[in-house]
């Protein structure tokens, strides 16, 4: 194992002493992990299902993705997906995953809500979305956005976002993956750029009221 080799006293150690400092080694390197991904922007997708909120994932993080003839697997709970700018936790539509929304949604820097506008009312679908990771958590509306997604087998016009009044102060954006990718990319970096800089501004003042005490 790398953390054997590289240590130079690792031969002359007792078997005992070997594993411990193994051990010890492994939890270093979690934690190293675990504070690279803390240090990055968690931005939730959520939505109902069969929205494209992992086509989008997969779009957004992996620039060779291949949309055609993708086949549909609904997400079990939520998929995590570490990029090097930002983490995307790939929430599932599904309701019966509720326990797992205190998990997914601490320690949020961003939400995208999805929805199809092809189908019809799941603009109404957003709110209870809205009302359990938003509004439940006093989550700033600034550092959310709609994606308007049209799916990849709806090929076609982006339509616009007919939002509910409870969500009128958040910026909407009409999606296609296929028909205009370009689009799609160019608003999620302009989002990221934007969560980036609150996300700096709130370590900033924590970092302040700790100096000030």
């Amino acid at each position: 194992m790398l953390e054997e080799i590289c240590d130079p006293m690792y031969d002359r150690q007792t078997p005992d002493n070997r594993y411990h400092n193994l051990f010890i080694s492994k939890q270093i390197i979690f934690l190293k992990c675990y504070l690279v991904m803390a240090s990055k922007p968690k931005i939730i997708l959520l939505g109902p299902c069969k929205v494209g909120k992992t086509v989008l994932s997969n779009f957004l993080t992996d620039p060779v993705f291949d949309q055609q003839n993708v086949a549909y697997f609904p997400t079990k709970g939520v998929r995590i997906v570490e990029t090097p700018t930002c983490v995307l936790w790939d929430a599932s539509g599904d309701e019966k995953y509720m326990e797992c929304w205190p998990a997914i949604r601490r320690n949020a820097d961003g939400i995208i809500m999805v929805f199809d506008p092809d189908s019809e009312d799941q603009e109404s679908e957003l709110i209870n979305w809205y009302n359990k990771f938003v509004k439940l958590e006093d989550f700033p509306d600034s550092q959310c956005i709609v994606f308007a997604n049209q799916i990849s087998h709806m090929k076609g016009k982006t339509r616009d976002a007919n939002l509910p009044n409870e969500l009128k102060s958040i910026q909407s954006v009409a999606t296609n993956t296929q028909e205009n990718p370009a689009q799609v990319r160019a608003a999620f970096e302009t989002f990221l750029k934007k969560i980036r800089a609150a996300k700096e501004a709130n370590r900033d003042r924590e970092e302040l009221s700790i100096v000030e005490g």
